[in-house]
């Protein structure tokens, strides 16, 4: 198996070689390893066709991911100084942010807005008169919105873009039920509570991306001409 992959890295020549060359300093920022020794290395798929189906879908993928993700975590270390030890703990804080945010989207469309959804829910709806053709069809559509909005958030593509959106349509929901129905936001389970948590781990995701290791800043090694 040949896994290819490179970064931009601003950095003087002797750092990069040092850092890549020598085995106690590559195993601190590769994720791929726990220990390295100068040795001779290959890689055959056991087990027949099932092993290539399992190193096609799973394994394959994973080892790409988790080579790219590591140079940029090099490049991290080169150009910022934030040690892989560090930046691994706030990457490890930005994706806990990212998703139980992005589970909190999925929650609210899901249950009270397509599997359980209250007279409540439509009455607020019907009231502040933002509906077509009817209430409950709104709500429906506002829940699927929600829901593609969490995985999105899931995801990690455009992370930073994904909670600034996300933000901004929750401040804007949320204005929107303090005008129709202030009493709401009093609510301990939700309302400005709620929101504020929110807020917080949107703000959390949106300050550690650029300080942060990506798959996404690395690239498939482009072939020589």
């Amino acid at each position: 198996m040949k896994l290819t992959a490179e970064t931009t890295i601003c950095g003087d020549p002797e750092t990069v070689w040092r850092l890549t060359q020598t085995p106690d300093q590559h195993v601190r920022w590769d994720a791929r390893f726990t220990d390295i020794e100068s040795l001779v290395y290959d890689y055959a798929v056991r087990y027949g066709w099932p092993g290539r189906v399992l190193d096609r879908l799973i394994f394959r993928p994973l080892m790409v991911w988790a080579t790219r993700w590591s140079f940029d975590r090099l490049r991290l270390w080169i150009e910022q100084g934030i040690s892989p030890e560090l930046s691994l703990r706030l990457w490890l804080v930005k994706v806990i942010a990212r998703v139980f945010l992005g589970l909190v989207w999925v929650y609210e469309g899901l249950v009270p807005k397509l599997l359980f959804v209250s007279p409540g829910e439509i009455e607020l709806v019907r009231r502040s008169g933002w509906f077509w053709p009817t209430p409950l069809a709104t709500l429906h559509t506002l829940g699927a919105a929600e829901i593609l909005t969490g995985l999105w958030l899931i995801s990690g593509r455009g992370e930073r873009l994904s909670v600034l959106l996300a933000s901004l349509a929750m401040t804007f929901l949320a204005s929107l039920v303090a005008i129709t129905d202030p009493a709401a936001l009093a609510n301990p389970l939700g309302g400005i509570s709620k929101n504020l948590g929110l807020l917080a781990c949107a703000a959390t995701v949106w300050m550690l991306s650029p300080v942060t290791p990506s798959a996404r800043r690395a690239r498939k090694q482009r072939r020589e001409p």
